[in-house]
């Protein structure tokens, strides 16, 4: 009897074994392709475009501090005689008779050669307005004396305008250069064309 029994459970257990090894194998799980996120496209940034230069307006003060600041420019190291334009002067340093100086200028300054001997002069004149300074300019380079030192004359006489203002320069190449380029500086675009009235032989 105990024979039947274990011969059953044997049975019992080699069909258990064989219905389990008959189940479908679970399915190998899918592999899930990872996420991709796409990035929003980007803006296309158009080049900045630089802020513009600012041009500049041209000379505002004074003409005592203007000329100081043309001849700290141009390196001017000798001495200079400096002083204002009057009515009484005006002819000698600029050329202008008095009721023209009244007429369009509202300042005038000038510096020269503290020595006689040195042909060098520059003058500075604020006039009323920009018209005014276009007559002025005229009138400095008909009127002007470049034999005003006698024994003595300038390489270059040449006046500038630049707004309401009219620069003289009387002097030696190198110096007239370097002063007319302060000036042009300091004026930026407000400088106009430079009338060479004298040039020595």
């Amino acid at each position: 009897m105990k024979r039947q029994i274990l011969i059953a459970l044997a049975l019992l257990a080699a069909f258990a074994a064989l219905v389990s090894g008959c189940k479908p194998a679970s399915p190998a799980p899918t592999a899930t392709p990872p996420a991709v996120t796409t990035a929003p496209p980007m803006e296309t940034l158009a080049p900045a475009t630089p802020s513009p230069t600012p041009v500049q307006s041209g000379l505002a003060g004074d003409t005592k501090d203007i000329l100081a600041a043309v001849n700290e420019g141009a390196n001017i190291d000798f001495e200079t005689f400096d002083e204002q334009i009057t009515a009484e002067t005006c002819q000698s340093y600029l050329g202008l008779t008095p009721e023209q100086l009244s007429e369009y200028a509202e300042d005038a300054y000038v510096s020269m050669a503290a020595m006689n001997v040195s042909a060098h002069l520059t003058a500075l004149v604020k006039c009323k307005d920009a018209a005014s300074a276009a007559e002025v300019k005229s009138l400095v380079a008909k009127g002007f004396d470049s034999g005003r030192w006698v024994c003595v004359r300038p390489d270059r006489c040449l006046v500038v305008e630049a707004g309401s203002y009219v620069f003289l320069i009387a002097s030696y190449d190198e110096i007239a250069t370097a002063l007319e380029d302060a000036f042009r500086a300091l004026a930026g675009d407000a400088a106009g064309e430079a009338d060479v009235f004298f040039e020595a032989e």
